[in-house]
């Protein structure tokens, strides 16, 4: 309850710098999202040690990575799918973080993206799949189709400003 009130309250996100790394390490979903298998320095992909492991070996590495990836990404879903479900105003302050993250990354997908600039990689990743996943009940049921607004991207005062739209 606590800490829902306190989500309430924010009526403007706190944190300072209107950058990706501000918003990953100065607002709750920013900490929580950039959890990930490191990228940099993976003892289990190292250069020097991949070309001594066996295929099976490596393969065994992947797959744990892969499943510690998918049991914290399924915990962020939840806890996403919880804030949206208590209530309008932490779903609108939910939605209002994620708006706010796809506009201060917009370089991200630069060949080259500034890390002063823009969010790691890891929660970029995570963004993309809690949102993929928030997605899955209107595209999984047919039913649902009819309720998914086929003008969001053309309309800046809704999506604002997130979708190019000249």
């Amino acid at each position: 309850q606590q800490f829902m009130a306190n989500l309430a309250q924010q009526q403007q996100p706190q944190y300072k710098k209107r950058s990706g790394p501000a918003l990953e390490k100065s607002t709750l979903l920013g900490l929580c999202m950039r959890v990930g298998i490191p990228t940099k320095n993976n003892s289990a992909f190292a250069p020097n040690t991949i070309l001594r492991q066996s295929l099976s070996s490596v393969e065994s590495s992947t797959s744990q990575q892969r499943q510690q990836l998918k049991l914290y990404q399924e915990a962020c879903h939840q806890l996403l799918h919880n804030l949206i479900k208590a209530g309008a105003t932490a779903r609108s302050q939910v939605l209002e973080w994620f708006t706010d993250a796809l506009l201060v990354n917009v370089g991200a997908s630069a060949t080259r993206p500034d890390p002063s600039k823009v969010s790691s990689t890891n929660l970029l990743l995570n963004m993309s799949a809690a949102l993929l996943k928030l997605c899955e009940p209107f595209v999984m049921d047919p039913k649902k189709h009819k309720l998914i607004d086929a003008h969001f991207c053309s309309a800046p005062a809704v999506h604002k400003g997130i979708y190019a739209t000249t």
